[in-house]
């Protein structure tokens, strides 16, 4: 787990925060409806 989340980038932020929004994600998308298509995306 510790080497997936440094692959993220998400050593800078804290690992509950990295679990619920990544900081790529983030920086892409904010929050809302956004972040629930991207969500989908990824999924599919």
């Amino acid at each position: 787990m510790t080497l997936s989340l440094n692959v993220l980038g998400s050593s800078a932020a804290p690992p509950l925060s990295a679990l619920r929004k990544p900081s790529w994600l983030k920086m892409k998308m904010p929050a809302g409806e956004a972040y629930g298509d991207l969500l989908r995306l990824v999924n599919e």
